[in-house]
């Protein structure tokens, strides 16, 4: 073997063309979803489209199902079934698609960025190119392994239910979900679904792959970057302890490598673009945008300067006002028609609570908008000033961000436990008692909620209007926090400012003397502006706390009589919800009055 074929084989089995290997099976089976991702000129394309169809199909026929299983044949097990498939690996398909194209940037530099790391290191020492074969060998395992349990999940569907139709000669399909318009009883209507279903998994399990191998290719590299490291400190103390140690230079150099290496890895763990994300203005600005995202899905994200009342907003407009008409109509057929009294407090209990929250708010933020604009924007500007100073006023902003974030996850998890809890009432209590109980006391005119259909109708249309109120809620609720709970970073960066004053007035000079009357009137100046900020809070949200304390106690005492009366089931989960808020938002204002 001459030196050209060895440096042949060398160039096959370097640890960089490994890796682009393995990344490259990743890529085909993302490109047959049509989310090639990695690929720098890629776009949303024919085949993308074609997967969104099919899981949107999917959706729509295993809900389908559930309606024909549910209320048609009256067998309530359909819905747990179809939750196995449609609960599970449809909605890890539908959320890692819409990922890998909206953070199509990030994947892009991600690997990129391991590409890079293997190309450079696999040229230096030894010790480098065996954690570099180890990168590989990890991916590589799990490459595998995502495919042998793909493979078998297929083919162990699919066979499954083909041997159970050809030995036991009975029809069998692969999942539970019916197509319209065909009978599976039929020959011909069962063929179609069961080779609709095959196809569905097919194109489901070349999705499903290519989304894990996307997520397990940069993280089985961490270990990699993390042994880079450390066969770099491994070399800095080599040098302190040789003779390297006369030539000073050399260790600064070795040492400002690591660093550097350092920060690197840091922005990959944290699998951003190549921007530090430790800063406290990105870390708030990251929480701010939640809200908006929320407060975008209501049409009410006037955090943006060209906010424009939309077809969202007016659509949150109608929902309120139809459910203010199908409350009315409940109160009168309750009332006047069937003489339950009782009927009053569970639709005051969410009416004249949350409701009347909602439609106040929204209000609010519209005709407030610019005062919401001025303090988000004041904000990421107190940010993004003292975030460049010393560590005290970082750790006034640090525990603004930790407060507003615990807040933030607070009102999420209340918010989630009032749809999904109200919801899971209603359903258990249909399925284990055979009672048709709606999640609240909001009948629809014209429909009848004792029948079957009615009472599916019902359910679905109070728990649409539920989910888009708990997003308005939380969008509300955070855009009340956000500006409230940084009163408390206004009064630690002003008690730093005070700190560093007084250690200038300690020291003697002409020159501390000026330095000192200049941070007297800096300190005078962030006052003023400390009050500018009270007083637009204080104008913006004056209204919405006197009808959130207000509407909090009325749902609150409405409930407990509804609980007390046997009336509302679901009123224990409203009833935490209203409980937990109120103590929210009376615990801050306490933070705030006491600051």
């Amino acid at each position: 073997m001459n030196l050209e074929d060895t440096r042949n084989i060398n160039q096959v089995y370097r640890p960089s063309n490994r890796l682009r290997k393995i990344v490259q099976i990743t890529r085909m089976c993302s490109d047959v979803c049509g989310a090639d991702v990695f690929g720098h000129g890629y776009r949303v394309n024919i085949r993308t489209y074609m997967v969104l169809g099919i899981i949107n199909f999917s959706i729509i026929f295993l809900s389908y199902t559930m309606y024909s299983g549910w209320i048609t044949e009256g067998d309530w097990t359909i819905i747990l079934q179809v939750l196995t498939i449609g609960g599970g690996t449809l909605s890890q398909g539908y959320v890692k698609l819409v990922n890998s194209i909206r953070q199509q940037n990030n994947f892009r530099y991600l690997l990129g960025e391991v590409y890079s790391l293997f190309e450079e290191y696999e040229l230096k020492s030894s010790d480098y190119a065996v954690y570099l074969k180890k990168g590989c060998d990890l991916l590589s395992y799990f490459m595998k392994l995502c495919a042998v349990i793909n493979v078998i999940m297929i083919c162990g569907l699919i066979l499954v239910a083909a041997a159970i139709n050809v030995i036991f000669q009975k029809r069998q399909l692969i999942v539970y979900g019916q197509i319209f318009g065909i009978d599976p009883s039929t020959s011909t209507g069962f063929f179609v679904t069961f080779s609709v279903q095959a196809g569905f998994l097919l194109v489901g399990g070349f999705g499903l792959y290519a989304g894990d191998m996307a997520f397990f290719t940069p993280i089985s590299q961490i270990s990699t970057l993390k042994e880079i490291l450390r066969c770099k400190f491994k070399e800095i103390n080599e040098a302190m302890q040789g003779d390297e140690l006369s030539r000073p230079s050399n260790i600064s150099e070795l040492l400002k490598d690591a660093v550097q290496f350092h920060q690197r890895y840091l922005r990959f763990n944290i699998r951003q673009t190549p921007i530090m994300t430790h800063r406290q203005s990105d870390r708030f600005k990251a929480i701010v945008r939640i809200t908006k995202i929320c407060a975008d899905i209501c049409g009410a994200n006037v955090l943006e300067h060209d906010y424009r009342i939309n077809v969202r907003t007016v659509l949150v407009f109608v929902i309120i006002i139809l459910t203010f008409v199908f409350m009315s109509y409940t109160i009168y057929d309750g009332f006047f028609v069937q003489g339950d009294w009782k009927i009053i407090l569970q639709v005051l209990s969410i009416g004249a609570g949350t409701l009347v929250q909602g439609f106040v708010k929204l209000l609010n933020c519209i005709q407030q908008q610019e005062n919401f604009r001025f303090l988000i924007g004041e904000l990421y500007d107190i940010y993004e000033e003292y975030e460049l100073k010393h560590t005290g006023y970082q750790r006034h902003l640090n525990k603004g961000i930790h407060l507003l974030s615990y807040i933030m996850k607070l009102c999420a998890f209340i918010a989630v436990l009032l749809v999904i809890g109200m919801a899971a009432v209603t359903v258990v209590r249909s399925l284990v008692f055979d009672v048709n109980q709606v999640i609240v006391q909001c009948l629809i005119p014209g429909v009848d909620h004792t029948t079957p259909r009615g009472f599916f109708l019902t359910c679905i249309v109070q728990i649409s209007f539920i989910a888009v109120g708990g997003f308005g809620f939380y969008a509300g609720d955070m855009a009340f926090f956000t500006p409230i709970t940084q009163i408390v970073t206004f009064q630690g960066i002003l008690r730093c400012k005070m700190f560093d004053l007084n250690e200038v007035l300690e020291k003697d000079g002409e020159e501390n003397v000026k330095k000192s009357t200049e941070m007297l009137k800096e300190v005078i100046k962030f006052h003023q502006r400390y009050m500018v900020f009270l007083t637009v809070t204080q104008d913006t949200y004056f209204l919405v706390i006197l009808v959130q304390i207000a509407t909090y106690s009325t749902g609150i005492i409405c409930t407990i009589f509804c609980v007390l009366l046997g009336a509302w089931p679901g009123g224990y989960v409203y009833m935490i919800y209203c409980f937990v808020m109120m103590y929210v938002y009376c615990g801050v204002g306490t933070l705030v009055e006491v600051t």
